[in-house]
């Protein structure tokens, strides 16, 4: 009872301190002669910096939350990701102003029935949001139908399974690619619990057909009655995956919750370091910093934010601007042909 009564003075529920990740949790290996492959916008070491802040419907208040945050940070962001709906239309004035400010546009489009996709129905929809990326002109990302192995409904009921939706993968990126959009990096994305229960691997699209193997992954307590996990507890089944298929490999969304005074602020501290030096094949890394379910931004606390702006300020996490080249093939060999568009269905 005396353990108790001191456990509750400190704020700390009994059960939280017991769920903790094991201190010698196991980290997946990577290959001592492993090398960065090659490819669009990938740096040769360390990793870019991203986030995703409060969307707007106007470009002020969204401009000014960025460039707070990359103030407090004293440096510009990588990468700055957002989203968009199937059929609003983009290009809009988001991705011009992140070139002008030095930043990789993340574009997260969202996801639709795979059989009107492959039907033919969104042909033109798809070859002007081709032509709009085109005519950027400059490299950026994109996921098209992020965490599409996911059990929410708004997705698995326009995904179809991994069949449909490799095909209609292919024939969205086939289009893309006849239209001459090479400046535009294809990030595949499933959830770090689908690689965790084998639900991402079927929806791999293959090597030729991605450029980043990505995924989206957070620490869902104490919101959720779920463990508190580490960094690496959440991504290290993606690792294992994306260190196999030797691809650059991308978190698209991390995110932490606060629970006891300071355990974010160290959750997020030692995600800098498992990021740096126990995952090394990790090339980008993109923090969810918004108010959704649960509150995953980056200012919960003075310590929290100050372990992100240590984060983005450590130069491994500042690496100069990676390469481009749109002739790189899948696996880094030159080549001006790319993927052949897939074959009607």
């Amino acid at each position: 009872m005396c353990l108790l009564l001191l456990l509750a003075q400190l704020g700390t529920p009994v059960a939280a301190r017991a769920q903790d990740t094991p201190p010698d949790y196991p980290v997946p290996a990577t290959p001592p002669d492993y090398q960065r492959p090659i490819g669009k916008l990938v740096p040769p070491q360390g990793a870019l910096f991203g986030a995703h802040f409060e969307q707007s419907n106007t470009p002020g208040p969204e401009q000014d939350d960025t460039e707070k945050h990359e103030a407090d940070a004293g440096r510009t962001f990588d990468i700055r990701n957002y989203y968009y709906t199937w059929d609003e239309e983009f290009p809009t004035w988001r991705e011009p102003y992140d070139f002008a400010k030095g930043r990789y546009p993340l574009i997260s489009w969202g996801c639709e029935d795979v059989d009107k996709i492959l039907s033919g129905s969104y042909d033109a929809l798809i070859d002007a949001r081709a032509d709009g990326l085109k005519a950027l002109g400059k490299p950026l990302f994109l996921r098209w139908c992020w965490e599409m192995d996911g059990a929410r409904s708004e997705k698995s009921s326009k995904v179809g399974g991994p069949e449909r939706f490799i095909q209609a993968w292919k024939y969205i990126w086939g289009r893309l690619h006849t239209r001459g959009a090479d400046n535009v990096v294809r990030v595949w994305c499933p959830n770090a619990r689908g690689f965790k229960q084998e639900a991402a691997q079927p929806f791999y699209p293959g090597d030729e057909w991605v450029d980043w193997i990505c995924t989206d992954g957070y620490n869902w307590a104490p919101g959720r009655k779920e463990d508190w996990r580490s960094f690496v507890e959440i991504f290290d089944s993606f690792y294992e995956f994306g260190v196999a298929h030797h691809k650059p490999l991308m978190v698209g969304e991390w995110g932490a919750q606060e629970r006891k005074a300071g355990d974010k602020a160290k959750w997020i501290a030692d995600a800098q370091i498992a990021s740096r030096e126990k995952l090394p094949a990790i090339a980008a890394v993109v923090v969810f910093s918004v108010q959704h379910l649960f509150d995953w931004r980056v200012t919960t606390s003075p310590e929290s934010y100050q372990a992100f702006n240590s984060w983005a300020r450590d130069p491994y996490f500042n690496p100069p601007d990676p390469p481009f080249d749109p002739s790189y093939g899948p696996n880094g060999e030159s080549s001006t042909a790319g993927p052949s568009p897939a074959p009607a269905p």
